[in-house]
C-alpha cells in the first residue's frame, strides 16, 4: 500500500446476498481480485466458508453466491488479471484469459 500514497480508495457497504450487488462495479476494470476465506468455491461444506455467510445462508443460497461471485469475478477482471480464492481449502490464484478464469498451477 505505500508505494499508492496519495492515491484515493473506497470503500463499499454491499449485501452478497443481493443479485446485483456488485453491479455498479465496471466490469474488466480491476487487475486484482481478492476472495478468499470469503466462499470455497470447490467445498462450500468446509471451514474455508466466512462464519459470517455460514450463518446468514443456507447451503442453496451459498451455492448461488458462490456462482454468482465466480461470474462477477470474471466480468470485474481485465483479460490477463487474476483472482485469489479459497478452493478445495487452499488459496490458489485464477487468471482471466478471454472470457475464462484458468485456475493456475501451484
Amino acid at each position: 500500500m505505500a508505494e499508492q500514497a496519495g492515491e484515493a480508495f473506497r470503500s463499499y457497504a454491499i449485501n452478497l446476498k443481493d443479485d446485483c450487488s456488485l453491479s455498479f462495479l465496471p466490469s474488466g476494470f480491476f487487475d486484482f481480485v481478492v476472495c478468499t476465506k470469503l466462499v470455497d468455491f470447490k467445498d462450500l461444506s468446509s471451514n474455508s466458508v466466512s462464519p459470517v455467510l455460514m450463518r446468514m445462508c443456507d447451503n442453496g443460497e451459498l451455492e448461488k453466491m458462490a456462482v454468482r461471485l465466480m461470474m462477477e469475478s470474471s466480468r470485474l477482471l481485465a483479460n490477463g488479471g487474476k483472482m485469489a480464492a479459497t478452493f478445495n481449502r487452499e488459496d490458489r490464484v485464477f487468471q482471466k484469459n478471454g472470457k475464462e478464469l484458468v485456475l493456475l498451477k501451484k
